[in-house]
């Protein structure tokens, strides 16, 4: 049976994306359903708890050397997680602690459902109907667009994950979580990046938390919110939490470094180590519970910070280590035999008793109907709007776009001036022709290299908090490159035809700079597509440029005849853009072009026909053929894209 929740007029708006679920329990297989719970505006208004009963995860991981990874598949399974329990309520902002590598970015992930897919969950994560599912996330790192306001920023959000809903509503909500987040004195003010300066560092948090809260969350989760973040600045934020908290909801952050103001403003604290909880309980009877322990704070010292450093392994010898692993698991054993602990494990077998709905899931599916495929377009044309609004803020990455290619044009014309009809003139064009083949795609690589990077990030984020799927995100940047890939192919190709003197005929310009546009085009895809498989942006940009220079020696035969190439190159050249692209530039320039002979009639081409004969046979037949084929090749990089997007799946941004 499949069924789509319902959500009333009258309830908080709600995302209508397909990556909602209920409560889990992954079993011993791991395996995650994806359930839906039904929830109503009743269920909004009541309490909510949420608890979590003995969970581990465990993934897979490399180990050794690359090169052994891939030729002998040597693996092993790290524990992340380990029988972990706890319960929070709604009105209560909890905090977890812990070093690095603790498993407190696992815990959130867990919770939310957001774990990779090698990794292996047992356990069960629970919470009241509608909790899970309308749960907000805030990742550790804040990945906006430099050029939008910050109500433009909200805006653009909101129309992505409430489609459908009047612009009215939309608009309310918005000045809402403004007003909630404190952000009206710079809502009109660009977010900024490390070139232009924008609002601080603790605002693009709160406008990252803020996005979050356009649904209305009664749970928000948030991954190291104050990281980077000046102490009065982490401060304020801490207590912006606790008031969110204070209206029916459940806070759950994690904390690195919590300056001890902090301490008094957290209702719960967890302390992980290795995986495990070492400490779980109210804030105010920490110090006490670690003082029956043996290990009371020392004056003056932060009791956060004190308790964390006394639950971590200190690595730096085998006898502090030995000592230090010793003392994390007597304080792991303590806990589990405290009064406190048991106490919350009958808290969470009670609240979860207690749960009428607790059978009752329905499951949904994310279908392609009408609805969808409205969601699909409006997406689609939202992510195509909010780019271009984007680049036109940038002025001198908009110009550059429009105008890189013309720059080379003007070299080469500078370079080879007008073109003549003798012999000699032979290799000029030649040389012209090899150039308008490799400069398009380099410079469309140059542009994508910049630009996309941190628009993936972004699909990363919002995809995983179900604003659009895959195909319409790079359809979205297909479609937004487009105008700029026709604008700017057209000033180089006017430039170096006219200019240079290329054969004096409007249809043969127009194919010329049709090719020009295809070979742009797909210099765009493929880097996207070498984006996709690597997150270094210099390591795809030298790979892409290794591309294609290679495929510019070996592809379009000006460098070397291709009947005189290496059987392997000849068949590897089929496989490049340049070879077609080669063929359609000699035959539009070549066919019927007149060459003077000089004084030595003997060696000499009187007709460019001649020349192709010679060099290119055939071309002049295969003008449909070559067209259709830089056509497909575009076709076949953007399904390649959304391929490699999808093997290598959303990477985590923590």
């Amino acid at each position: 049976m499949t069924s789509t929740p319902v959500v009333s007029e009258t309830s908080p708006l709600l995302p209508s994306h397909e990556n909602k679920r209920g409560s889990y329990s992954p079993g011993s297989s791991g395996q995650i359903s994806n359930s839906y719970r039904c929830y109503t505006p009743a269920d909004l208004q009541t309490p909510f708890t949420l608890c979590l009963e003995g969970v581990s995860y465990s993934v897979k991981e490399d180990r050794g050397p690359w090169w052994k990874n891939t030729l002998l598949g040597v693996r092993r399974t790290k524990e992340i997680l380990k029988d972990v329990r706890l319960i929070a309520r709604s009105g209560q902002l909890t905090a977890i602690l812990g070093n690095s590598g603790s498993g407190k970015t696992s815990l959130l992930d867990v919770i939310c459902n957001r774990m990779g897919s090698n990794g292996k969950l047992q356990g069960l994560v629970w919470g009241t109907p509608g909790l899970i599912e309308s749960a907000g996330y805030v990742i550790q790192a804040d990945r906006l667009m430099d050029n939008l306001t910050v109500k433009e920023t909200l805006t653009y959000t909101a129309k992505l994950k409430f489609v459908g809903k009047s612009s009215k509503n939309l608009k309310e909500r918005v000045e809402a979580v403004i007003s909630e987040m404190g952000l009206r004195p710079v809502r009109n003010t660009r977010i900024g990046g490390m070139v232009e300066r924008g609002i601080s560092g603790g605002e693009k948090r709160r406008v990252t938390i803020a996005i979050q809260l356009l649904q209305n969350p009664q749970m928000l989760l948030l991954d190291e919110p104050t990281t980077g973040l000046d102490s009065f600045t982490a401060h304020y934020l801490v207590q912006t939490l606790a008031e969110l908290a204070q209206r029916n909801k459940i806070v759950l952050c994690t904390i690195h470094q919590p300056r001890s103001e902090l301490y008094k403003t957290f209702d719960q604290v967890g302390i992980m180590s290795r995986g495990e909880m070492i400490y779980f309980g109210k804030a105010t009877e920490m110090v006490p519970y670690f003082s029956r322990l043996g290990y009371p704070c020392p004056t003056f010292a932060n009791p956060l910070d004190h308790y964390v450093d006394l639950s971590s392994i200190d690595t730096r010898s085998a006898d502090k280590e030995k000592e230090s692993d010793e003392r994390v698991n007597y304080l792991r054993a303590n806990l589990l035999q405290s009064p406190h602990y048991i106490s919350m494990l009958g808290e969470i077998t009670e609240a979860m008793e207690a749960d009428n709905h607790g059978g009752e899931r329905v499951c949904v599916s994310w279908m392609w109907n009408s609805n969808n495929m409205l969601r699909f377009f409006v997406s689609l044309f939202i992510l195509v709007r909010r780019s271009l609004v984007n680049l036109y803020r940038n002025r001198s990455a908009f110009f550059l776009r429009i105008f890189t290619q013309s720059v080379f044009a003007g070299m080469i014309c500078l370079f080879l001036g007008k073109l003549r009809h003798n012999q000699q003139s032979i290799q000029d064009r030649i040389g012209l022709l090899y150039q308008t083949v490799a400069v398009p795609p380099f410079s469309a690589m140059l542009h994508t290299i910049e630009e996309f990077p941190s628009l993936r990030d972004l699909y990363y984020r919002e995809s995983r908090d179900g604003l659009y799927v895959l195909p319409a995100f790079l359809l979205s940047f297909c479609l937004y490159t487009l105008p700029f890939s026709i604008l700017s192919s057209i000033l180089y190709s006017t430039l170096t035809y006219w200019v240079c003197g290329l054969q004096p005929d409007p249809k043969l310009y127009a194919m010329h700079a049709a090719t020009v546009f295809f070979l742009h085009y797909s210099g765009e895809i493929m880097t996207v597509i070498l984006l996709g498989m690597m997150q270094n942006p210099r390591v795809a940009s030298s790979i892409v440029a290794l591309i294609l220079t290679i495929s510019g020696l070996i592809a379009p035969g000006f460098l070397r005849t291709v009947s005189s190439m290496p059987e392997i190159i000849q068949w590897l050249s089929w496989a490049s853009p340049y070879k077609y692209a080669g063929e359609i530039f000699v035959a539009n320039e070549f066919n019927n072009l007149t060459l003077h002979c000089g004084s030595d009639p003997v060696l000499c081409l009187r007709n460019g026909s001649l020349y192709i004969t010679l060099f290119y046979p055939g071309a002049l037949d295969h003008m449909t053929r070559n067209f259709a084929a830089l056509g497909g090749f575009i076709f076949g990089f953007i399904v390649i894209a959304m391929v490699i997007f999808k093997i290598f799946g959303i990477k985590q941004l923590h």
